[in-house]
Formats: C-alpha cells, structure tokens, sequence
C-alpha cells in the first residue's frame, strides 16, 4: 500500500487533489446528484444545438467522467474533457481510457482507509461507471476522447467545438479571476468575472455555438420567483438539522481537540437569475433557456451527508490519520444525537441550467 502523503491542496480552493476525486464518486452510488445533473446537461445541449450526433463537444470542469459519459451517449465526432486538478484527470483517465484494477487502484491511494465502510460499494459503482460508459456506440466505433489537464482560462484549442458544456464549475474559473484581479491590485465585481470567464468560453466556440451552464443553489440565487426561493431556503442544506449538527459537531471537535476554528458552510449568490441574460449578452451570448430543476434524491439526510465529511475537512491543516479519526468519530457521534424524524429527512438539492447561444 502506497504509504506516502496524500495531498488535499490544489490552486482551486484546497479541495480537489489526492483521494477528493475518489470521495466525490461516493456521491454517485448513493445519491446519483452529478450523474442526473449531467444528463440533464448533455440533454438541454441535444435539444439546443440540434443534435450532438457527429459535433465537436467541449466538457469544461470534466471531474472523473460524469459529463463525458453522458454526451457520449448522443454519438458525437468527439469530446474534449478538461479539469484543472491533475487528480480528477488522473482518475477519469484510468476509469475511461484504461484497463487497471479499479480496486487495485483505490486502494494504493489509501481510499480503503477513508471510505472505511463504503469502500467496497464505490469501487464496485466505479467498476460499473467503466463497464457502462463502454457500452455505448461512442467506445465502440471511436472513443475519440481528448481529456486534458488545464485551467479552463489556459485552455486553447486549434478547432473551435460546435458544443461547451460546463457542469458545475464555472464558479471556480470566477473565484480564480477574482482573486487574480485582487492580488493585481483591483477590486472586481464579481458580474465583471461572470463575463471574463464567459468570453473565454465563447473563443472555444463556433459561430453559433451552444453553451449549456450548470451551477447549483450553493452558488446561485433565484432573485426571479421569490416564492420559490423561499421554499428553497426552507429545505436547503443550510436548514437541514442533518448538516447543520454535522457541521457543529465537525466544529466542535476540530476546536477542543486541535484549537482549529472552522465557520459553518454558507451559500453565495454569485450567479443571479435575474442578471443572466445580461451577463450572457456582454459576452456575446443569447441566453435562450433557463431551466430549475428540484431534484429530490429519495434518500435520507443521514446517509448522504456523511459521506462529505472528508470534503468538509479539505482545507483544515492536519494529517489524513487525523481527519480520518475525526470522521469516524463525526459521524458516530451524529448519528447518536439525531431524532428518528431527523435520521428519515429525506435529501433536496436545486440545480440551475442556462442554454446559451453565440452571437
């Protein structure tokens, strides 16, 4: 077993290296959220673009395949899959591209340590996302997929794609450009780098090209339909008793225990539904469709989000043998001090999608 560090930092935001691919794949047996939200995506892009049987697809912020293997799906001539962490990268590439022991492979990455009771059911799910993804006519007659290591503002290409789907990401290229202007010296509205990071997109494209944008309410406001809204705060996971006792618990042990102070998680509004179309429009886009989709997971609270725990732990300086004796202690602890009615609170999660067209 592979005994050296495992690395938690990345330029991201300290959250995408070592095992944080693994952990996010976890997320795909037991709640499905990434796998529904990039079928979604690739299907608003088939409906937008006319098809994306035989056209050039770019997947901005690939992470380990959910995306790819969801446009693959519709037959296209090929897909550029892009991702600034060399870990998802790493693990896309020996899940889609290659023929290693998934398992062998997990486990030389200490994941058997961290998943603990859930390893064997993740490296079976990953073992099943290959086995799938292989089935369909894309592998079959051309598995012409190009997957690269790349920030998407560095990213070039010498053919523009016919297609840009950027599900769930385009919050880290702003946040990036953001403290980019800020380190120059300028304070940025955070619109101005909405636009920034759309422009960069639109050079990737064909004249008239579809741009298809995935952000979830962690990061987007829905400040068009108050009531709506509303409903959103009401049952999302900052009032769920679930994750707000898990993030107390998580803050109270990092405190007693290593004096470290850890604020509680809180949804931005980076991207505004009402400023969208604007923003698209100063980028030389036409936003043709917005799309909210609630997407209930049919399974409790408790059994999700524990499994984020590690998540929650990325940007605290300790030893992975430390966070992984304060998850398993966390997640002891939180199960003990939740009600019946809380353990059954089922999981809601709101996603926001916007079409884009080139002009």
């Amino acid at each position: 077993m592979n005994s050296g560090p495992i690395h938690a930092y990345d330029p991201k935001g300290d959250l995408f290296e070592g095992l944080f691919p693994v952990i996010y794949s976890v997320e795909g047996w037991v709640r499905g959220s990434y796998l529904r939200q990039s079928q979604n995506s690739a299907l608003l892009a088939e409906m937008a673009s006319g098809g994306l049987r035989g056209k050039d697809i770019l997947d901005i912020g690939c992470g380990y395949g959910t995306t790819a293997f969801a446009i693959s799906s519709f037959f296209p001539a090929s897909i550029t899959a892009i991702d600034s962490s060399k870990a998802m990268i790493e693990m896309m590439r020996f899940l889609l591209l290659e023929n290693g022991d998934i398992e062998v492979w997990l486990i030389q990455r200490g994941a058997k340590e961290v998943l603990g009771r859930r390893f064997e059911r993740t490296a079976e799910y990953l073992k099943f996302f290959r086995r799938c993804f292989r089935q369909n006519s894309f592998w079959a007659e051309s598995a012409n997929l190009k997957v690269v290591n790349s920030l998407l503002m560095d990213f070039s290409s010498n053919v523009p794609f016919d297609v840009a789907i950027a599900n769930n990401v385009l919050h880290w290229p702003v946040n990036q450009l953001k403290k980019k202007h800020e380190e120059g010296g300028r304070k940025p509205e955070t619109d101005d780098c909405i636009v920034e990071a759309l422009l960069k997109v639109k050079t990737l494209l064909k004249p008239g090209g579809t741009l298809v944008m995935m952000e979830p309410r962690q990061v987007t406001a829905l400040d068009t339909d108050s009531s709506r809204a509303k409903n959103f705060d009401k049952f999302g996971s900052n009032s769920n008793p679930v994750f707000v006792k898990l993030n107390l618990t998580l803050n109270r042990i990092l405190m007693e225990r290593y004096s470290i102070e850890r604020g509680a998680p809180k949804d931005i509004e980076m991207f505004r539904t009402s400023r969208m179309r604007d923003l698209g429009n100063k980028a030389g886009f036409e936003l043709e469709r917005m799309v909210v989709i609630e997407e209930p997971s049919f399974i409790r609270s408790v059994d999700f989000y524990p499994t984020i725990i590690p998540i929650n732990l990325a940007t605290v300086g300790l030893p992975l043998t430390e966070k992984v004796k304060i998850i398993r202690e966390a997640e002891a602890e939180l199960n003990d001090t939740l009600t019946e009615e809380e353990k059954n609170l089922p999981m809601q999660s709101q996603a926001f999608y916007f079409v884009f067209r080139t002009v």
